[in-house]
């Protein structure tokens, strides 16, 4: 089977996936990047910096760039030339993907959809007849469609498109890198904190966060005001545009019990989980949230808001973290308490089992299957 996955540009998560199906599947999975800006240098507004993920991000598997003069043309070349059983194109809404929907379209390639919308992000009456309108239209063009986890899959039902034609294509991460890295690291847990100022007997509380109002880091800081200091240390890991805001509103509160690191690059990480007893993802919008696989990868427990989208999917309430309701300060404190209850075995139990629905292996089988149940449909229906 070849498959031309059309996407923007790369990302530190999805980068070792493509390598993963390049050494690990018979399948030919052809990554066309169509941002030729991106794919020189990442600037990430909400860290207002230029992003450098620690790892080459063009090596080990097949890709190729498409310039911004020519584009329609050199786009048509490679998916005729190549001849693929199917396109999956990352989103809709902006020039180039039309394009790329237009010109698959037009030389009869099929396409299927993948995205990551979710309902909390559409629930104004105007918002929800609009999107139903817009995926009746969508639903005659895509043979298939790849949402990122439930809640997207969610929506999709909603707005009329039928599970047969919904598989999952997620923002997978790499569970054996995150787990193998952490425990590794997790024999040097003491130094590491000492080398960080934090007291080796606390429990550390992680965010890996941009600070700004989607991400919403006060509501953290004003939880863990309500904890006990000599039990608890914050360690917020990002940049944004409050943080020089946070930082000085946590001098005055938080009594020394936090650290702000800056930004640290991917491959840093695992030793920061490695540190850290229980992850927080306080989002008021995140359709998915990598972070919440990363930090269970690395065997902590996490609690995240209900306008997460990973936490449905990845999160079992009492056994491996808590869902909170978001902007709930009460709420997400107590749930940051609950983690001492949580059983050892239950959590690694539940742990293991969730990650391995959500793997490479599993994430690749499921394309796979859903694309060949789909074109089949095509077939018959031709």
């Amino acid at each position: 089977m070849k498959i031309a996955f059309i996407v923007s540009h790369p990302t530190q998560f999805e980068v070792p996936f493509y390598k993963y199906i390049a050494k690990n599947s018979d399948i030919q999975f052809d990554v066309i990047y169509y941002d030729a800006q991106k794919t020189k240098e990442i600037y990430d507004p909400e860290l207002n910096r230029k992003i450098d993920w620690g790892f080459d991000l063009f090596e080990d598997y097949k890709y190729q760039i498409l310039p911004q003069s020519n584009f329609s043309t050199t786009l048509r070349n490679i998916l005729i030339g190549t001849k693929y059983d199917i396109a999956i194109i990352n989103g809709y809404s902006n020039k180039p993907l039309i394009k790329s929907i237009l010109i698959s379209k037009l030389y009869k390639i099929p396409i299927a959809l993948r995205l990551d919308t979710v309902a909390f992000n559409n629930q104004t009456f105007f918002k929800k007849m609009i999107k139903k309108i817009l995926y009746k239209i969508l639903n005659k063009i895509f043979i298939a469609f790849f949402p990122v986890g439930s809640l997207s899959k969610q929506f999709l039902m909603e707005c009329g498109i039928n599970e047969r034609k919904i598989g999952i294509f997620s923002y997978i991460t790499d569970n054996n890198y995150f787990l193998e890295t952490s425990s590794f690291l997790y024999q040097r847990r003491n130094e590491l904190r000492k080398n960080l100022n934090i007291n080796v007997t606390k429990k550390v509380v992680i965010s890996v966060t941009k600070f700004n109002e989607r991400e919403a880091p006060w509501d953290l800081i004003r939880a863990f005001e309500l904890l006990d200091f000599s039990k608890y240390h914050l360690l917020l890991i990002g940049d944004g545009s409050s943080r020089m805001e946070l930082e000085k509103y946590a001098n005055n509160k938080l009594h020394n019990n936090f650290t702000f690191t800056g930004y640290v690059q991917y491959t840093e990480l695992p030793k920061y989980y490695a540190i850290s007893d229980i992850y927080v993802h306080c989002s008021n919008n995140e359709p998915w949230g990598v972070s919440v696989q990363e930090a269970l990868s690395c065997n902590v427990p996490v609690v995240a808001s209900d306008r997460v989208g990973s936490a449905y999917d990845l999160i079992v309430s009492k056994k491996n973290g808590f869902i909170y309701l978001t902007g709930n300060i009460e709420d997400l404190h107590r749930k940051i308490l609950d983690v001492d209850n949580l059983d050892a075995d239950i959590f690694l139990e539940t742990t293991k089992e969730r990650l391995n629905e959500w793997s490479y292996s599993h994430c690749i089988q499921n394309i796979i299957n859903e694309i060949s149940k789909n074109l089949e449909v095509v077939k018959i229906n031709e």
